[in-house]
């Protein structure tokens, strides 16, 4: 099963679209997580996807983004859950997919400077799998950095879960990690890859599973 995950940065006009969906298109994915995507992305994406997921906000249009999910599978339930702000002042969102044998969680947390905040995320997402009875698959731009307390603190959170991260050494943000992908415990791994690209300030993050 392929499963990636990018964040594309708001950014997307007529000209870049063709190659978003080259990129997007390039591993025939299972499962894609997408964030800060925009309404007009979105009408274009929703053409030639199956796409799931609401806005972070239709009142203020600044941050009326969505963190949806792509996937030919069969989905029995789809959801978007508010995330903690308090502080941190910009909407949070968590996408929620179901299908017959996985949960398919998408997010993108608060910026890594607002520790308190991101617990209290961290603690949200740990509900939505608490919810679940199918095997999760997690996602997204954590805004959490390479070697970080917070992502120590996460993967100890979700290891009591049987959830692990995926191994990967490659930077996703400039000369950073951000963006990451938790699959079931006993999983393996069969690939994992970050294909760089101009269309971002983020990389797509790629991995490759034996289900």
């Amino acid at each position: 099963m392929k499963i990636g995950t990018f964040n594309v940065h708001n950014t997307y006009d007529d000209k870049c679209y063709p190659r978003l969906e080259e990129l997007i298109d390039r591993k025939d994915l299972d499962f894609i997580g997408l964030q800060e995507v925009n309404p007009d992305l979105y009408k274009r994406l929703v053409y030639n996807y199956n796409i799931y997921g609401e806005f972070r906000s239709f009142f203020i249009n600044k941050y009326n983004e969505a963190c949806p999910i792509i996937t030919d599978h069969n989905v029995n339930f789809y959801n978007t859950y508010q995330l903690p702000v308090l502080y941190s002042f910009i909407p949070r969102i968590a996408t929620v997919v179901e299908t017959n044998c996985y949960t398919v969680i998408n997010t993108h947390l608060a910026l890594y400077k607002y520790h308190f905040v991101k617990k209290l995320q961290f603690k949200r997402l740990i509900e939505l799998i608490e919810a679940s009875d199918k095997k999760v698959i997690l996602m997204g731009d954590l805004n959490l950095r390479k070697n970080s307390e917070d992502l120590k603190l996460l993967d100890a959170m979700l290891s009591k879960y049987n959830l692990v991260r995926v191994k990967n050494k490659e930077n996703t943000f400039k000369n950073d990690i951000l963006d990451y992908i938790y699959v079931p415990k006993g999983t393996k791994v069969n690939e994992v890859k970050v294909y760089r690209s101009n269309l971002s300030d983020h990389y797509l993050l790629y991995c490759d599973i034996s289900v």
